[in-house]
């Protein structure tokens, strides 16, 4: 749901932040205008190789149980979607202090 939250209530902007290619995604809610957090293109793990750094961004969330999780996906920083997979997928996690 957080995910979903973040699609429906943000604007995404790709972006190079310090070299790192990503997205910067900014709140449209009114209170949070202007709140952002960059979320990189940091690719995912498949055994031990990082696969498609700079291009992929995934990432995992919180929700699901400890076979099956919800993760965002982009692919090729052109289209986001929440879905989910199994968490063998090493994707990696954004965590945000609340």
């Amino acid at each position: 749901s957080e995910f979903q939250e973040l699609l429906d209530n943000c604007t995404w902007s790709k972006t190079l932040l310090n070299g790192i290619n990503g997205y910067m995604v900014t709140s449209n809610i009114p209170g949070y205008i202007n709140s952002s957090i960059f979320l990189p293109a940091s690719g995912y793990r498949s055994g031990n190789l990082l696969k498609l750094k700079g291009e992929y961004t995934h990432y995992w969330s919180s929700s699901g149980d400890a076979h099956y999780g919800f993760a965002l996906f982009d692919y090729a920083l052109e289209h986001c979607f929440v879905g989910g997979l199994g968490r063998y997928i090493g994707y990696p996690i954004r965590p945000v202090c609340p």
